[in-house]
């Protein structure tokens, strides 16, 4: 049972236009999407790493990331 539940559509980030509302309403947690790219576009390694440069889909401007420890 448990494979099954983790083999559903939700589990691999795939959800209905109303599921992603639901979640930020009831779900203590941020959306998967958001844990993994949100952390990620605000650390300047990141941006080293991949070459990440203006124009691409992660960039985020210096100006607007947020500084962290």
């Amino acid at each position: 049972m448990v494979l099954t539940q983790m083999g559903t559509p939700a589990r691999r980030g795939k959800a209905r236009d109303a599921a992603p509302i639901a979640q930020v309403k009831s779900d203590p947690h941020a959306p998967s999407e958001c844990r993994v790219n949100g952390s990620l576009r605000n650390h300047p390694g990141f941006y080293d790493a991949f070459a990440v440069k203006p124009g691409d889909r992660m960039y985020l401007a210096p100006q607007d990331r947020v500084v962290f420890w």
